[in-house]
């Protein structure tokens, strides 16, 4: 049985997708491209800087999701501070809530990596947002989003989910964050 259902899906491909590329395709050009080299037409569109990034972000969020699947699974999470004293048994199903608490790291990861992905091979900080107004629209579009389709009583019935408590969302919004803020320490430390 598929964690996702059929709308959330559409949503985060929605989101990853198509306003993911609105966002990066809205952002102003960099002159430094101009200095770069020529690129071979023969070369593979992923260089490995890319397959590197993509296979160990791609890796680790989707360990983290699967983790916390099993988890909820086998332990009855009735919010996100339940973890901290966890006892996996044989529960065998997942709550609508669990499912929703899934759901919503899932697109919020994918959130605060859209600034990463602006941010690669730039030499910029991923937090640099001069000129990047439709950029800025469209992550506020999807906050907002988000946040609606979890908290209002229509959409949660469209989506198949539940309202969140406030610990959760705060512990979701800091905990997905962090993939934002790691990316920005490495660049500080290794900022040449």
């Amino acid at each position: 049985e598929s964690p996702l259902t059929v709308t959330q899906m559409l949503w985060i491909n929605l989101i990853m997708d198509t306003f993911a590329a609105m966002a990066l395709a809205s952002l102003p050009p960099s002159e430094s491209v101009m200095k770069d080299k020529p690129r071979d037409r023969n070369a593979f569109i992923l260089n490995k800087p890319m397959l590197r990034e993509i296979i160990g972000v791609g890796g680790f969020f989707f360990l983290m999701l699967l983790g916390m699947l099993y988890i909820f699974q086998h332990a009855e999470v009735n919010q996100l501070t339940d973890l901290l004293h966890l006892q996996l048994g044989a529960k065998g199903h997942v709550s609508t809530y669990e499912l929703t608490l899934l759901f919503t790291t899932f697109v919020m990861t994918h959130f605060f990596y859209l600034f990463n992905a602006r941010a690669f091979e730039t030499g910029r900080s991923a937090l640099h947002f001069k000129g990047c107004n439709g950029l800025l629209t469209i992550v506020a579009i999807i906050l907002i989003g988000q946040i609606a389709m979890v908290e209002i009583p229509g959409l949660q019935q469209f989506f198949n989910v539940e309202g969140l408590k406030l610990i959760d969302w705060v512990i979701i919004i800091i905990g997905s964050s962090f993939v934002l803020w790691v990316r920005e320490i490495w660049h500080l430390l290794t900022k040449k």
